[in-house]
């Protein structure tokens, strides 16, 4: 609904402009009163989660590189996500600092060769492998109040 009241049909063909300003412009430039969606078949995901120590030989390094080869060269692959992030542990014995990170193919391909590779060569503390559905990993990303 626009500011004098009326109501348009906004989406990639109707309204386009007014479709894209509504992704991110929150209520200025109209309100939205009903989405329309398509429901897709949801697919098994292969997932991949290695939780390794930081600093210990050449781990960040060959995570960094990972991560560079990865962008530079699996862009095209829709199906692929690769996300990494380094943790800090203050509470744990002088401290504690690690690498996560999780490989993602949702199209269930668990024998996709890609940059992560080199990284299953690291020595991890924690190591998951599996195909899920994409509730249940939602489901594992729950985190208790107070967390964060």
């Amino acid at each position: 609904m626009l500011a004098n009241g009326t109501i348009v049909d906004a989406n990639r063909t109707n309204n386009p402009e007014l479709w894209k300003a509504l992704k991110g412009g929150g209520g200025n430039f109209g309100i939205v009163t009903r989405f329309d969606l398509e429901a897709i078949p949801a697919k098994d995901l292969f997932f991949e989660l290695w939780y390794l120590t930081a600093g210990v030989g050449d781990s960040d390094t060959i995570v960094k590189d990972a991560v560079v080869a990865y962008v530079d060269y699996y862009w095209f692959k829709g199906d692929d996500a690769l996300v990494v992030f380094w943790v800090y542990d203050a509470f744990i014995v002088k401290s504690f600092v690690a690498i996560a990170v999780v490989y993602v193919d949702m199209a269930g391909d668990s024998e996709i060769v890609t940059a992560f590779d080199e990284i299953r060569t690291l020595l991890a503390i924690l190591k998951v492998s599996t195909v899920i559905t994409m509730a249940e990993q939602t489901a594992t990303f729950k985190l208790k109040g107070g967390a964060r």
